[in-house]
């Protein structure tokens, strides 16, 4: 099941890169009201899962981190397991707050700035990247990301998928009410990398189906099936661009008690066997189109 050593396109080429966001289980917890025991699991199983899932298609993957998670020695080691092994690391925010979009500027850069240095000192790899969470696609934050030497900044969603996700958020029983988006700069957002004006920051959005600019990353394949992402998946490789497919530490958590979940996170309503499965489809599909984005910009 190898596969070719990966290339390094021009952005007007076409190719994917795998993004995973390493969101810890009380990131759901909180924003559902749940008790979820195991906690660790995201770190000594699910992302090493991931890990050794990429390895076997020899696909390298940016795996965005956030700050305060630094503190657990587990997330350390895998941190540092996936830089030794090729892959990148990106910045995730410091606390992963629900009401990141609504932060002033001061808010956000001291998010950024601490969790780029506590990556620095624990990690000791560069960092090129940052998504925030919420997908808050703030322009306010090019000048911090530029100062730290980053040179993408990925958390735009395209499209309805904010509003949408808002919408499923207040009809399931989220008790998180500070958990906010940013979904009218989304929904007009561009779906094709761009780069920021006089400055070297590019703006790489997650990657959504043309015309009807929805996601094709993992959550809504959960929901609304594989031929879903199939379609998804055939389209975006047929056109040129840069093509960023949205994993999280979820999708590969092996979790002892599904039923702690209530039905309420939607990976959590495929077995861990059928999600794998699924991974293992999608990085078939291209496998031989991927490349790490930070190569991508450092070449533009």
């Amino acid at each position: 099941m190898s596969q070719p050593a990966q290339l390094i396109p021009s952005p007007d080429d076409g190719s994917f890169a795998i993004h995973v966001d390493c969101d810890p289980l009380w990131v759901y917890a909180n924003e559902y009201g749940l008790n979820l025991d195991a906690q660790d699991l995201i770190y000594r199983q699910a992302l090493p899962a991931m890990l050794a899932l990429l390895e076997e298609f020899r696909i390298k993957a940016t795996f965005f981190a956030i700050g305060q998670e630094l503190d657990n020695p587990a997330f350390v080691d895998f941190l540092r397991d996936a830089v030794e092994k090729g892959h990148r690391i990106g910045n995730h925010s410091l606390r992963h707050s629900p009401r990141f979009w609504k932060f002033d500027a001061a808010a956000k850069r001291a998010e950024i700035e601490e969790t780029h240095a506590r990556l620095s000192d624990s990690v000791s790899t560069a960092l090129s990247g940052f998504r925030a969470p919420g997908y808050a696609n703030d322009p306010a934050l090019y000048d911090v990301l530029q100062e730290l030497g980053y040179r993408y900044e990925g958390s735009t969603l395209p499209g309805p998928a904010t509003l949408m996700m808002a919408a499923f958020f207040m009809l399931n029983g989220n008790r998180s009410e500070e958990k906010s988006f940013s979904p009218l700069r989304n929904l007009f957002a561009s779906s094709t990398m761009k780069r920021r004006p006089n400055s070297p920051i590019w703006q790489i959005p997650i990657s959504v189906i043309p015309f009807l600019r929805l996601p094709i990353h993992t959550t809504f394949i959960y929901q609304f099936g594989s031929a879903y992402g199939r379609l998804g998946l055939d389209m975006l490789s047929r056109m040129k661009g840069h093509h960023v497919y949205l994993f999280h530490a979820i999708d590969m958590l092996d979790y002892p008690d599904i039923a702690q979940f209530e039905g309420k996170v939607i990976a959590m309503r495929w077995s861990f066997e059928d999600r794998r499965r699924l991974i293992a489809s999608i990085l078939t599909k291209i496998a031989p189109m991927t490349c790490l984005t930070e190569d991508l910009v450092a070449n533009a």
